[in-house]
């Protein structure tokens, strides 16, 4: 199934297979054409809309969100601009443990492993938690998510047919054009982002 969106004009896009999974997982679970018609000029929004959309997509909306939370130049409606920027603030922790095992795949020494304390702040692909060293001495690590950094490079190539994309979701001429733009303005930034 797929919501307001041809199945057979997504079939048509040349994608690979972790391209087409995100795709029909985004439109399907996170409901994509929501999202974009969001970003279109005169759309009402609940006042959390984005912030909570944004977070269910996760991978590279987060970032999307941050860009165009500046680009006034893309995007007219104040009230869209303010929730997209909002979208950044408070970005879900993942638990403790979760840290401690992946700094330990990454052969820390167990002793630092275990001085792993709690999560401070979240980013797009990495968190920040309070570490205590084995002397005693306090400091933080900083942990990069690998999961979330390959599902960002799957979006950035995903989006790289945004146009064919907004097509198959039944979205042409000035408002799939405008949104293609807002989805190229990030891809610019895929470098600095990952």
């Amino acid at each position: 199934r797929t919501t307001g969106a041809s199945a057979e004009a997504i079939a048509r896009i040349s994608l690979s297979g972790d391209q087409k999974r995100r795709l029909l997982e985004l439109i399907e679970a996170s409901n994509l054409l929501e999202f974009v018609r969001a970003l279109t000029p005169g759309s009402r929004l609940p006042p959390d809309f984005f912030p909570t959309w944004i977070r269910k997509a996760g991978g590279y909306f987060p970032k999307l969100a941050q860009v165009l939370s500046v680009r006034a130049d893309l995007i007219h409606d104040r009230e869209v601009l303010e929730q997209l920027a909002r979208c950044m603030e408070e970005m879900p922790l993942r638990p403790t443990r979760e840290v401690r095992d992946l700094l330990e795949r990454q052969a820390w020494p167990a002793a630092v492993c275990d001085g792993v304390g709690e999560g401070l702040n979240a980013g797009t692909v990495a968190q920040v938690n309070e570490l205590t060293l084995p002397d005693g001495r306090r400091v933080v690590v900083k942990v990069a998510w690998l999961d979330i950094s390959r599902q960002m490079q799957t979006d950035f190539r995903l989006f790289e047919h945004a146009q064919s994309i907004l097509s198959a979701l039944r979205l042409e001429g000035e408002q799939a054009a405008s949104v293609a733009a807002m989805f190229a303005a990030v891809g610019r930034n895929e470098a600095a982002v990952l």
